[in-house]
Parts: structure tokens; sequence; C-alpha cells
């Protein structure tokens, strides 16, 4: 049986894509191993890790950390179009509430092409890891979830508030 031939353009979309995400998410984890001061890395697709790691969503901790997390680079988001019913935004923060383990928070970093990355969360998790928004240069309400700058996030909070989180 002879399948029809793949769109090689369509391929290439897909890679460029995928190696997209990738690199946001090892940018990500690479920040974070220095915020935290231990290992951070990329959950990746094979599985293929060791059982010493502590699974957060997309991310992947050397340490026991109460965060769920997914990572979006996409050019689909737009922070001025995020309350909108419709906003890919929902759906993400659906399938990481359905999928996170009980007792971790979820958070989503997300960025547009070519814009800053945000750190998104419940608005009563900022306060319970003594992060005041008011305090913050910048951030925005998404009904009960706030978005910050990643930056302004690793620049306000305390890696110990947020290993203690939910203990």
């Amino acid at each position: 049986m002879n399948l029809p031939a793949k769109n090689p353009n369509r391929v290439k979309a897909g890679k460029r894509s995928r190696n997209k995400g990738a690199q946001f998410e090892r940018t990500i984890a690479k920040a974070l191993t220095k915020w935290f001061g231990f290992e951070v890395r990329r959950t990746p697709m094979s599985g293929a890790y060791g059982s010493h790691w502590n699974l957060g969503g997309d991310l992947m901790f050397n340490e026991e950390v109460p965060w769920f997390a997914e990572l979006k680079n996409t050019q689909v988001w737009e922070p001025s179009k995020i309350t909108h019913p419709s906003s890919a935004f929902h759906k993400w923060v659906e399938k990481a509430h359905e999928e996170a383990p009980e007792g971790h928070a979820v958070i989503i970093i997300a960025k547009r092409n070519f814009g800053q990355p945000f750190f998104i969360a419940d608005i009563e998790y900022f306060e319970s890891i003594g992060i005041s928004l008011w305090n913050l240069k910048y951030f925005f309400k998404i009904n009960d979830k706030a978005a910050v700058l990643f930056q302004d996030f690793l620049s306000n909070a305390r890696p110990e508030l947020v290993m203690s989180h939910g203990n």
C-alpha cells in the first residue's frame, strides 16, 4: 500500500515549532537552575530521565518543588486577549489542573514570539509565597490568576518560600 508523501514544508514547520518550544523550555530551566541553586531540566518526551528527578509538568526538578509547570512559547498567545473565553490560555490551565499532582501549584510560563515570558499562577499562590502583586512593576489579572513578568517573579520571590509552599 502506498501512503501519500508528507508535505516537506509542514514537516519543517513542525520541527521548527518543536525546536522553538524545546529551546524556550531549556532557557527557563537554566534560569530556574540559577535561581533555585539546584538543577532544573525540561522534561524529555522520551521519558529518559533518572528516578531521582521530581516531575513537574514540562520541567523536572532535582529536588522536590511543589509546582506543575506548563511552558508555552507561541504566537497565538496574546496577553491583551487572554481573558477571552476562546483563548488557548484557558485550555492550558484546564489541562495543567487535570494533570497536576495534589498539593502542587499550577504555574504557566508563557511567552509570545519575541516577547518577554510571563509567570502565571493563582493570585492566592503569589500571596502564599509572600509576593504582593501591587509591589511589582507590572502584572495583570485573569479571573483568579495573575500574570507577572518572569524576571519580576525571580527578582521578588524567595526559593525557600516556594519550596515550603503547601507543607
